[in-house]
């Protein structure tokens, strides 16, 4: 392959395209590596003897309708079909 039959990345592309891809490519490998650490962290806790129940003090709330949804969505101060 010759240099001329690459195409030439100032045409095809802007430079706010690049920026785009980039950007997109280096949050998806930084949303990767944060799972990666995480599944590591509870890995290294089960080991040293951490418990399986360490979530189970977290006050979950589960929506079961759509009259509870729209409640919760109502007190972090949105509106519902507006």
């Amino acid at each position: 392959m010759k240099p001329s039959d690459l195409r030439e990345v100032y045409w095809d592309h802007t430079y706010k395209d690049l920026v785009t891809i980039v950007r997109l490519n280096t949050e998806g490998k930084v949303a990767e590596l944060g799972q990666h650490f995480d599944n590591l962290a509870t890995v290294v806790s089960k080991a040293l003897g951490g418990s399986d129940d360490d979530d189970a003090d977290e006050d979950v709330t589960v929506i079961e309708s759509w009259d509870d949804l729209a409640a919760a969505f109502r007190t972090l101060g949105g509106q519902v079909g507006a």
